[in-house]
């Protein structure tokens, strides 16, 4: 079956959902009450609005606040981001998780259970992790980068992986800017490996996949500021 939701206004503040064109949902079954804006949908469920497209076994959507809750049961949820750099060209970031909360207006998405974050170069997991989206009206020249979800940073916590061809690293915390192209590691002694330099480690990591810089600061009690380039 399939359901559109029509007559809708552009929200500025928003981002997955925030044109004004239709959204369309289909499914193998749906449950709605007249009375209520949110519906559920269950059977290879998938909702998109232009470009933008999350698929999950089961997803609820509440057509009043633009919202989705998400939930995998054997399959995981999955949607796709895009990262635009200063050049203006556009990278794929395809996210998959046991449970996914989003509201357009927060313009946040929270995925939970199993997460795993994976670009052309990168692959990231965690436990939970958060992708804080560019309100649609910030963008008004990329005409592009509006019909998708583009991603300003990403907040991700618990056993925290990243791994970049002959790069890995670890942490707790990891906080990443696209504008800077920046990762920083925090908690649980973060560690990055290089296959020729070795480890690094320190109480907070931070590195550039621009220039491959590598930034390690010491605890307070004993400072350490040390910067290295990282063959790839």
């Amino acid at each position: 079956m399939k359901s559109t939701y029509s007559d809708l206004h552009e929200q500025p503040t928003g981002a997955l959902l925030a044109a004004a064109s239709p959204i369309h949902v289909t499914a193998q079954n749906m449950t709605a009450h007249r009375t209520s804006t949110t519906a559920i949908y269950s059977g290879d469920a998938r909702i998109w609005q232009e470009a933008n497209v999350v698929e999950a076994p089961t997803l609820q959507f509440d057509r009043d606040h633009r919202s989705i809750v998400a939930e995998g049961s054997g399959k995981p949820v999955s949607t796709v981001l895009i990262q635009v750099d200063k050049h203006g060209k556009a990278t794929a970031i395809a996210i998959t998780s046991a449970r996914l909360t989003y509201t357009d207006d927060q313009h946040r998405a929270h995925f939970e259970g199993g997460v795993t974050a994976r670009s052309a170069d990168a692959t990231i997991t965690a436990d939970h992790l958060d992708a804080f989206l560019v309100p649609r009206g910030q963008n008004p020249q990329n005409v592009a980068a509006k019909a998708q979800g583009q991603l300003e940073r990403i907040v991700a916590e618990g056993n925290v992986s990243i791994q970049q061809s002959a790069r890995r690293a670890s942490g707790d915390r990891l906080t990443y800017t696209t504008a800077e192209d920046k990762f920083v590691l925090t908690g649980g002694t973060p560690s990055i490996f290089d296959a020729e330099h070795g480890k690094i480690r320190g109480d907070s990591l931070t590195f550039f996949r621009r220039d491959d810089r590598v930034l390690v600061e010491g605890k307070d009690n004993s400072p350490t500021v040390t910067q290295t380039r990282v063959a790839r």
